[in-house]
Formats: C-alpha cells, structure tokens, sequence
C-alpha cells in the first residue's frame, strides 16, 4: 500500500532529503521532490509492506528519520500512526 504524507519545510534553507531511516522494516520511505526549497511543501510517500507479518493486527507509530546527503544526524523527524485492521476471510480453515 502506498500512501502520501504531506509536509513542509519551515525552514529558511532548502532541504534534500536523500536517505530515510524507519524504526519498522515494513515502511519504505522518499520524498518527492527529494530537494525542497524553503517555507515549500513537499510529500513523503510512504510504502507498507506487511507480507513479513500477513496475520498482523494493531497499531503502530514508526518512527521515520531523513538525512540530507553526507550527514549522520537526521535533519527531519516524523511519526507515522498506522491502524492495522484484520481482513475478513471467508475461508473455515482461517485463523488454526
């Protein structure tokens, strides 16, 4: 599942967003554009990928860290809230 989270850079400098880290396996992230200009918004596209865990059910907030290029402190912070519902089956044999 793909999904758009949108942002803006507050800040007085342009930002590009060259490397994200999450505190879930499950979540792929990029920015697009990936170079933002000051007080402009941009979006996070965000990829969910449960096929590790397909009976998982609940709630998560993943923690997402960008990193501009050459640096090693995260210059963009966020926390993605996901609600992770069970999908019905109609098969009898679903859940032994």
């Amino acid at each position: 599942m793909i999904r758009r989270v949108e942002c803006r850079n507050d800040g007085i400098a342009a930002v590009r967003l060259a490397r994200f880290v999450t505190s879930c396996d499950c979540i792929r992230v990029h920015a697009e554009p990936e170079m933002i200009p000051p007080k402009a918004s941009f979006s996070l596209v965000t990829e969910i990928d449960l096929t590790g865990e397909p009976r998982f059910a609940g709630d998560l907030a993943v923690k997402i860290d960008g990193f501009s290029d050459g640096t090693s402190e995260p210059g963009y912070h966020a926390t993605l809230h996901l609600s992770v519902k069970p999908i019905a089956s109609d098969s009898p044999d679903e859940g032994r």
